[in-house]
């Protein structure tokens, strides 16, 4: 669906603008009140992106940041993924 692709891309162009992050004071603030709702509330999702998120770091040798445990949680939870898949 191109509106995930499109999505994606902005993700990516975002994700290497860490300054725009980091400036905003307003995500700072939310960020840790949205980590722990998306962690307690989907936390399927949220096991499975903290598993392909360590993955990956290990492989590639690059660290990720709060913000993408949060979006790849999202991303995994629009896939409808069950306890049983685990």
């Amino acid at each position: 669906d191109g509106n995930r692709v499109i999505a994606l891309a902005q993700y990516l162009y975002h994700k290497n603008n860490t300054d725009m992050i980091a400036e905003n004071h307003e995500w700072q603030s939310v960020k840790d009140k949205l980590l722990e709702l998306v962690s307690n509330s989907i936390d399927t999702s949220y096991w499975y992106a903290k598993k392909v998120l360590g993955h990956i770091s290990r492989q590639l040798d690059q660290d990720f940041k709060e913000e993408d445990l949060i979006f790849i949680s999202f991303y995994f939870h629009g896939l409808q993924i069950t306890l049983g898949e685990k």
